[in-house]
């Protein structure tokens, strides 16, 4: 009775061990846990701060595609007025040439 009585104490004491062993770890996985809930949080943040800067990145494209649409208009309009100066060019030399042929 009394080895008995001692083998459970013994195996009372190793089960103690053990429970403690299974708090300690216990504890790491709740604090694992609260750093992957705060991990996660970030991924969060940043996801949303990615969408926000896409969205910034879309709108500038916009705006750039715009730009250079209102570019190509105006360099559309910049070479029929150097057409037109041309053309002037040349009625003024006409012009220059028959004043010249009337003064002789």
């Amino acid at each position: 009775l009394t080895k008995r009585l001692d083998s459970l104490q013994s195996d009372l004491t190793i089960l103690k061990s053990n429970e403690q062993e299974l708090e300690n770890e216990k504890a790491k996985l709740l604090e694992m846990n609260k750093s992957m809930e705060n991990d996660i949080e970030g991924l969060k943040t940043s996801e949303e701060e990615v969408s926000s800067l896409q969205n910034q990145l879309t709108s500038m494209s916009e705006k750039a595609n715009l730009y250079t649409i209102q570019i190509n208009e105006k360099t559309i309009e910049i070479q029929d007025l150097n057409f037109k100066l041309s053309e002037c060019d040349e009625n003024m030399k006409k012009l220059q040439q028959t004043n010249e042929k009337n003064k002789k």
